[in-house]
């Protein structure tokens, strides 16, 4: 799936619109919720809307290591 800047929103292939089967669509707003983005698109091809969730799998927050003081 590649992404591309188009205006004020971003053009994502490989998102199907449900009315006309097309792979163009713009994101047009996205809202964050804990572990999930829900996303408004619109179809470039049929100007049909729907909504998007996208949830987040396989996270887990690493422990980062401390560098150590240099004398």
């Amino acid at each position: 799936m590649s992404q591309r800047r188009n205006g004020t929103a971003w053009t994502l292939r490989g998102v199907l619109c449900p009315a006309c089967g097309s792979n163009s669509s713009r994101v047009i707003d996205s809202r964050e919720h804990p572990g999930t983005i829900r996303r408004r698109r619109v179809c470039i091809k049929c100007d049909g809307r729907w909504s998007t969730e996208e949830h987040i799998i396989g996270f887990r927050p690493g422990k980062r290591a401390k560098r150590s003081e240099r004398s």
